[in-house]
């Protein structure tokens, strides 16, 4: 009994040292979010060493560092093909509202949970929707840079979207099929053309051979209708 009581006021006495220093410090990339009996105030703690009121207010530290978030889902082009997508999105949460963000959506995991997780792949798939599968293949950075834009749009306040990176993406086995088909028949094209152009080369050879030995023979034929002596010569 002796040995609970003495645990139970060590402990006591851990909470009264905590709640009573005056003094909190918020590290490089993080931010402090200050409430008073509970309640977030509008104030934000920047980096360094800060003084709080001991017993009246609480100092919630938050991180402003980049995150990366794994999202995956599958969309639909304009085409009708079904992508399959993994990406990764490169956020922060907004130092600016950090107090409020805190307030009515929780920490960082919270707005990973929350937002980016559920918002992100909605955005990447609203900005597949807007062009044809080949299309999205010849273009992927523009899709990127759309799907960028419809994340910050979603997200608004809460947080600082700085990129999304495509890790991923997969199409339809039949249009992965008729793709190769597609490269296949071009490839084939392709080669008969060159076998054409060779073939009109050597063509063209053969002309001028025939035009060369043609101007040959008419200037043999023109010496020698004008030089007799020759003709008996020869």
């Amino acid at each position: 009994m002796k040995l609970i009581l003495g645990a139970i006021g060590i402990f006591i006495v851990f909470l009264v040292v905590i709640f009573a220093i005056p003094f909190t410090i918020v590290g490089a990339g993080e931010r402090g979010v200050v409430m008073h009996f509970g309640q977030v105030q509008n104030n934000v703690l920047g980096e360094g060493i800060h003084f709080r009121k001991p017993f009246q207010e609480s100092i919630k530290v938050l991180s402003v560092k980049t995150k990366t978030t794994k999202i995956a889902g599958i969309a639909g082009s304009s085409d009708s093909q079904v992508v399959s997508f993994t990406a990764q999105v490169n956020w922060r949460m907004n130092p600016a509202t950090i107090n409020k963000t805190y307030q009515t959506v929780g920490d960082e995991g919270d707005v990973e949970t929350n937002s980016i997780i559920t918002k992100g792949p909605d955005a990447i798939k609203e900005s597949i929707s807007k062009f044809t599968a080949i299309d999205f293949q010849k273009n992927r950075e523009t899709v990127r840079k759309l799907a960028i834009a419809n994340l910050r749009e979603r997200m608004g306040s809460t947080a600082l979207i700085d990129d999304i990176s495509f890790t991923d993406i997969d199409f339809s086995d039949d249009f992965n099929a008729a793709i190769e088909a597609k490269v296949t028949a071009e490839q084939n094209a392709l080669a008969e053309k060159n076998k054409l152009e060779t073939v009109k080369y050597q063509a063209q050879q053969k002309i001028e051979t025939a035009k060369a030995d043609a101007e040959s023979i008419r200037i043999q034929t023109e010496a020698l209708s004008q030089n007799q002596n020759l003709i008996e010569l020869e």
